[in-house]
């Protein structure tokens, strides 16, 4: 299990991200630089996430040896306000992501989420599911699309799998939410996007009927879909390495 180190001034706030990263992650939190050192050392995060205005030394200098000394792969910055030095040297950090700390809480969460499950070969994935949704109209910027994504993610990884009960619940437990969540958000997301959408994009992915006309997919149907074309440009793409 990855682990995270929540370095914040605020308990309230360290609290209730605890109480929405705990069991995705090992989530610990302390309330100065001085204990955000110590843990650094002995608890070696995957990800620390710091709040600039940690009182006690220099925010920018535990980030600093966090990269020197290699004790975190990534890190996360919370800041009131966020100037071009420290824009600046966030970039020059290598931090993950810059965010403001009046931040919605379960926004904040999913974002820590992403970021401590991100590898080169997620992010490989990702992006051909993107690729994919973007062709059939899908939004990026709705409340479903981090869930759907999830979920051909995860389905590919076994398209056997039921989905009431070991889809849903999985994608749930990785994006804070509930089963009924889950196969809402795909079916209003596929709904949307058929509606929406270019009809012949959506006759490239799904047979038509009789009538030359593609249904609206079931939420198993386009699971299904996207999993099989998820698998096969991962193969493509490893053949093209091969060569």
């Amino acid at each position: 299990m990855k682990k995270i180190l929540l370095a914040l001034n605020s308990e309230i706030m360290a609290e209730a991200l605890q109480d929405h990263l705990r069991g995705t992650f090992d989530v610990v939190y302390c309330l100065n630089s001085e204990d955000a050192l110590d843990l650094l050392g002995a608890y070696r995060p995957d990800v620390l996430v710091l709040d600039l205005m940690l009182g006690g030394m220099d925010s920018i200098g535990i980030l600093q040896a966090a990269r020197d000394t290699a004790t975190c792969s990534k890190a996360v910055a919370l800041s009131n306000y966020i100037g071009p030095y420290t824009a600046d040297m966030m970039g020059v950090l290598q931090v993950c992501h810059l965010e403001k700390t009046s931040c919605d809480i379960g926004q904040l969460a999913g974002r820590i989420t992403d970021i401590a499950l991100w590898e080169p070969e997620t992010e490989r994935i990702r992006q051909s599911i993107r690729n994919t949704l973007l062709n059939l109209s899908f939004k990026m910027n709705t409340e479903n699309y981090r869930i759907i994504e999830c979920a051909i993610t995860e389905f590919s990884k076994d398209p056997s799998q039921p989905l009431s009960a070991q889809l849903y619940p999985t994608v749930a437990k990785l994006c804070n939410g509930t089963s009924t969540q889950v196969e809402k958000a795909i079916r209003t997301g596929v709904e949307s996007a058929f509606k929406n959408g270019n009809e012949s994009m959506w006759r490239l992915y799904f047979a038509t009927g009789k009538n030359g006309k593609v249904s609206k997919p079931t939420n198993g149907d386009f699971l299904a879909r996207m999993a099989m074309c998820l698998n096969e440009n991962i193969e493509k793409k490893g053949e093209r390495n091969v060569i």
